[in-house]
């Protein structure tokens, strides 16, 4: 595609040296200045995308976090349980409590002493 480069006319030699008309000249002889920039030097956009991939050579910042140091929730989760997982797991709020060490009485009613 050097040609697009190379091979430019003047204005006045072009009209003088080559009899075909305005139309087909332009087409034929010489390719638009946007033709030749999309074939010989990519645009900025495409060389970013192809030269440096920032997905594969650096992750970005919310795939590092996930990958090598968990985020605060997960670490939370993982690690450390938050308030309410331990206070389900490890002591058990009253509603679970009365629920099942010390019955209400309208349960205990029912099942230990029948009326």
């Amino acid at each position: 595609m050097s040609f697009c480069v190379s091979v430019i006319r003047p204005s006045y030699v072009r009209h003088t040296l080559v009899t075909r008309p305005s139309h087909v000249r332009h087409t034929s002889v010489i390719r638009p200045s946007y033709a030749c920039h999309t074939s010989v030097i990519r645009p900025s956009y495409v060389l970013h995308t192809s030269v440096t991939r920032h997905t594969s050579v650096t992750r970005p910042s919310y795939v590092r976090h996930t990958s090598v140091t968990r985020p605060s929730y997960v670490r939370h989760t993982s690690v450390t349980r938050p308030s309410y997982v331990r206070h389900t797991s490890v002591t058990r709020p009253s509603y679970v409590r009365h629920t099942l060490v010390t019955r209400p009485s309208h349960v205990r009613h029912t099942s230990i002493t029948r009326p």
